[in-house]
């Protein structure tokens, strides 16, 4: 991984199994020291001794400080939280079917503020375009394309070619050219790259 501010180079990712919940801490080094912080931090202090960690057997997770280290967490806290001594498994199986019968809900919820917020981004967008429209006889600038541009040109160079004259409309939005000398455009030109010309 490419190094962050502060020089985090690492990151250390715990997934509980059931819940699918992710821990993530950023570090510059990896220490057994660093190890032991993240797991005492994010995960023992917020949710409480693990049954289980699994790990990919890297050394700072496979060596004896870390391993004393898991040995005596049981020990250092014999209290037990007050989510843990006043837990009861009926309630606790009441609770999670409630919220497997709501998932179908929040995702509908997610879903329209989804389509709300996107509704709302449209609308700023639209209500910031000017649309331009020509008629037939007006006088235009043609944007110079990248294309068109010849590699003498240097970036002092014109954007905008020639005026033209209107001639038509092929489409809305989409124009016919003709040039001041009276040779029309092969084909026709969209508003985006064309601006009124005053004479």
């Amino acid at each position: 991984m490419p190094a962050g501010k502060g020089k985090v180079r690492y990151a250390i990712v715990v997934v509980d199994y059931f819940t699918k919940w992710a821990e993530v801490d950023p570090l510059a080094i990896i220490t057994e020291a660093k190890i032991e912080d993240f797991v005492w931090k994010n995960i023992l202090c917020r949710f409480d001794i693990p049954n289980t960690i699994v790990t990919d057997n890297g050394r700072q997770f496979n060596n004896k400080k870390f391993r004393i280290f898991q040995a005596f967490v049981p020990v250092e806290l014999e209290q037990a939280i007050y989510r843990v001594k006043n837990y009861m498994q009926s309630e606790n199986d009441k609770q999670l079917a409630l919220n497997l019968k709501l998932v179908e809900e929040h995702r509908d919820q997610a879903h329209l503020r989804n389509i709300a917020y996107k509704h709302r981004v449209s609308n700023y967008y639209d209500s910031r375009v000017k649309p331009r429209s020509f008629k037939v006889g007006d006088w235009v600038l043609k944007k110079r394309l990248l294309c068109d541009r010849v590699p003498s040109e240097d970036t002092l160079s014109p954007n905008w070619d020639e005026p033209f004259e209107v001639i038509g409309i092929s489409r809305p939005g989409s124009y016919k050219l003709k040039s001041s000398d009276g040779k029309t455009l092969a084909h026709p030109w969209n508003a985006d790259h064309l601006k009124y010309y005053y004479k």
